[in-house]
């Protein structure tokens, strides 16, 4: 009996010691386990070999898979079809850079992935798709998660069609010529070369606001908002259900430091915080001096409410060793209404639809 227990404690011991070793392969080897399927790469280095070698584009996502709205909608309304993984499987390698809050990631994959994001011209925060060739030209991008499986497509096709331009910046070549030890390597070099500086040195303040289809923001580019007509943020907007608020926000940062723009919403003392309702990814980095677009909208699960003062947030890179890695440096007074896409009875009991 003893001999049987002792046995069978050692398969025991075997089995789950295997399943460890298998799982800690997949992460260390080509797959981590979160990934959308077992066809995305996390290691930098042997997704551009394996580019190079099949002379595909590479295609990066950058997704919070664990907190972000948009990115788990994008996963199970477009990365998860069949359609979309028997295409880009077969187009491009895929390359999956994911920053959890809560799930489980080994420090150095975490700090792989931030090192990507950061290099990369990726722009407009998560979810967000890059697509460049092995040898460093940009193709194009796609942003956000509210693009259907079919739009998705047409977009990654008509971006696979275009030649691309080479990426100047020195920090993405090296990664591209290189590999990822080297711009590692390469950005503790440059950080280490950077002038003191703290959260006072960095400045940004909202100087106009428009209303954009939200639909029409996933498409949208700088040169877009250019062409937009913006008016004070201290004007009375009223915002339709589907409809975005995009924001110009003008900035000042110190010399040699980068830093990310998030729009947020701040309510009365007393109320309810309801940020959870919208959607507000934190933008591209930027750097020195000049204008930024960050946009709020409210999700469909949200209510209509008002919204008196937004907020602009920001984390620098590299992070200030003397300050948090996130924080507020101004609020902007505005009076946006939200309107929620809902039957509601008006004053005479009649129903109407809001507008």
């Amino acid at each position: 009996m003893v001999k049987r227990l002792f046995a069978l404690c050692f398969f025991m011991f075997f089995f789950i010691n295997s399943i460890l070793c298998m799982t800690q392969n997949a992460i260390d080897d080509t797959n981590w386990v979160s990934g959308p399927s077992p066809n995305w790469y996390v290691n930098w280095d042997k997704a551009l070999a394996q580019a190079q070698k099949s002379k595909k584009p590479i295609f990066v996502l950058n997704t919070g898979s664990d907190w972000c709205v948009w990115c788990k909608k994008l996963h199970s309304e477009v990365l998860s079809k069949a359609e979309f993984q028997k295409f880009a499987t077969r187009k491009c390698v895929l390359v999956y850079l994911d920053s959890p809050n809560s799930s489980p990631m080994p420090k150095e994959q975490r700090e792989h992935n931030k090192l990507l994001t950061q290099t990369l011209p990726m722009g407009k925060g998560v979810p967000h798709v890059l697509i460049v060739s092995s040898q460093g030209k940009k193709l194009g991008e796609i942003g956000g998660g509210g693009l259907t499986c079919e739009d998705f497509l047409k977009q990654l096709q008509g971006i696979l069609k275009t030649k691309g331009e080479k990426i100047k910046d020195k920090k993405v070549q090296t990664l591209f010529t290189d590999g990822y030890a080297a711009l590692q390597k390469k950005i503790i070099e440059i950080q280490k070369s950077l002038p003191k500086a703290n959260k006072e040195d960095f400045k940004a303040v909202v100087t106009g606001l428009t209303v954009l289809d939200t639909k029409e923001r996933y498409q949208a580019t700088e040169k877009t908002y250019k062409k937009l007509k913006f008016q004070l943020p201290d004007k009375k907007v009223t915002v339709p259900f589907g409809k975005t608020v995009i924001f110009r926000v003008e900035y000042d940062f110190p010399k040699g430091y980068e830093a990310r723009i998030w729009m947020r919403d701040n309510w009365p003392p007393g109320e309810i915080q309801k940020s959870f309702y919208f959607g507000s990814n934190p933008s591209e980095l930027y750097r020195n001096k000049g204008t930024a677009y960050g946009f709020l909208c409210l999700l469909e699960r949200g209510e209509a409410c008002t919204l008196k003062t937004v907020a602009i947030r920001t984390s620098s890179e590299p992070e200030l060793v003397d300050g948090p890695k996130e924080w507020e440096i101004s609020r902007t007074d505005v009076n946006i209404t939200f309107l929620k896409d809902i039957q509601e009875k008006n004053t005479d009991g009649k129903k109407n639809k809001k507008k």
